[in-house]
């Protein structure tokens, strides 16, 4: 595939995940937002999306695409992985609890 052309698809995929979100979040409010994992976690799961496409799209696009904010984009991408690379390690370093059954 020629770069151009994967630059099509990438920005295709930064495209419809935005669109997700915006569909998702249509008419929600903060507090809804807030108390609906699944939600929230479609949410972030958009936001890696967008951020790794970004990251793939050649610099000369991204020249050429001034409007976008791309380091914007990639940064939020890598503070999202970041803090879920410490949350995988809090959670695997911890003990187990012990569960109870009726």
């Amino acid at each position: 595939m020629l770069p151009e052309e994967r630059d099509a698809a990438h920005l295709w995929d930064m495209l419809s995940a935005a669109r997700e979100v915006r569909t998702m979040l249509q008419g929600v409010s903060l507090e809804q937002f807030q108390s609906a994992l699944i939600v929230m976690r479609a949410t972030e799961r958009c936001i890696e999306i967008i951020g790794e496409a970004a990251r793939r799209v050649s610099k000369t696009t991204q020249q050429l695409q001034t409007e976008i904010p791309w380091s914007d984009l990639i940064g939020q991408r890598n503070i999202w992985l970041t803090n879920m690379a410490r949350s995988i390690t809090s959670c695997s370093t911890k003990q187990p609890q012990k569960t109870f059954r009726n």
